[in-house]
């Protein structure tokens, strides 16, 4: 068993010294710790000690008299306040445990500083090699399973919303839209669009090429080209393959596995699939993406982006009055729309319908 100390190395400063001090050692004589040394002996009785941390010694205790607060004893030896004679004082006692309670939340912050240190450099990891992950498996999906997938949901959303069956408006929006489609990269399954009647001033697109128009948002249009450049967006969208990116990447583990082996198909699957890309939202990554291939495409037509981001800072911004329905999957702010009017070539162009025509379009809004 090991024998407890009952001398320790300290040091005593006092005024008269200067920046000196005397080296001895401290001991407890009864209720009085004692420092001694080979030219001073200073004593203090326990019921006057007040003890605190050395702010200038790392790990450094102070004692000293309040009533005589020049004459000051220091130790390293964290050992000291395990004596008897300090423990069973409740002044000296209460003293010490203030101080350990003290030490030890400094020690939880640094060991909490640096589990979040380490966990954020970890999220920032797995961060990575999910966006690989994911990457790798929206490689690996068929044209044909996206396509089916992209069925599903429509189907899904026939039984919420209302097409519009009028074939005048939709080959209206077809001729629109025709020189945007031409200067879009190709995609193997085209584009396919249609029109929905819905106060929701919204667009979005679907797996499979499929990209819906809200009336809505025809209802907010002051232009043509704030509509194709919104729908410009959504091909950038479909472009990147975004829908199946955020599908695979919201599915869970489960899910990746799935399409990792082959299995993509199957009723279930299919069906969970189709509702999360119904109420799910892009990232700002995938949104900003999407303005650039948006901008890039309108820029080939000699068309500017800048009406799109008007549009769209129209319907979430301060002027929207409190709008019924917000473009949720379009967050925008002066940056972005800035960003925009920075990419245009062309201030302005022929309308890509004629007044009649686009009249006609906006009549679905009544």
């Amino acid at each position: 068993m090991k024998e407890a100390k009952t001398a320790f190395e300290a040091w005593m400063s006092h005024p008269s010294l200067g920046e000196g001090t005397v080296w001895g050692r401290i001991i407890f004589v009864g209720w009085r710790l004692r420092f001694e040394s080979e030219t001073v002996t200073r004593e203090v009785p326990l019921v006057n000690l007040r003890i605190e941390r050395d702010e200038a010694a790392d790990g450094g205790i102070v004692f000293c008299d309040p009533d005589h607060a020049e004459w000051t004893f220091h130790t390293l030896d964290q050992e000291i306040l395990e004596r008897g004679p300090l423990l069973q004082q409740a002044h000296t006692r209460n003293q010490i445990r203030e101080l350990q309670g003290g030490k030890e939340l400094v020690r939880r912050l640094k060991i909490t500083g640096a589990f979040l240190a380490g966990f954020a450099v970890l999220a920032v990891v797995v961060s990575m090699l999910m966006g690989m992950m994911v990457r790798s498996l929206v490689a690996r999906v068929p044209a044909e399973w996206e396509q089916e997938l992209g069925d599903e949901a429509m189907a899904d959303l026939k039984q919420q919303e209302t097409f519009t069956e009028d074939a005048k408006l939709q080959t209206n929006l077809i001729r629109a839209v025709a020189p945007l489609v031409r200067a879009a990269p190709t995609n193997a399954m085209g584009f396919k669009f249609h029109i929905l009647k819905s106060p929701v001033p919204n667009a979005f697109a679907l797996p499979g090429g499929k990209v819906y128009l809200l009336s809505g948002l025809l209802a907010k249009a002051e232009s043509q080209d704030e509509i194709i450049g919104v729908l410009a967006h959504e091909l950038g969208h479909l472009q990147h393959r975004d829908h199946m990116r955020r599908m695979i990447a919201d599915g869970g583990g489960a899910y990746l596995i799935g399409l990792m082996f082959g299995h993509v198909t199957g009723g279930a699957a299919l069906i969970y699939a189709s509702k999360t890309l119904l109420f799910a939202a892009h990232s700002r990554e995938s949104e900003a993406a999407a303005d650039a291939f948006a901008a890039a495409t309108l820029a080939k037509l000699g068309r500017p982006a800048t009406p799109m981001g008007e549009l769209l800072l129209r319907i979430t911004g301060p002027e929207a009055n409190g709008a019924t329905a917000i473009l949720h999957d379009h967050p925008l702010g002066q940056e972005r729309l800035d960003y925009l009017a920075a990419r245009d070539t062309s201030p302005s162009r022929p309308a890509l319908l004629g007044d009649e025509e686009w009249a006609a379009l906006k009549t679905i809004c009544e």
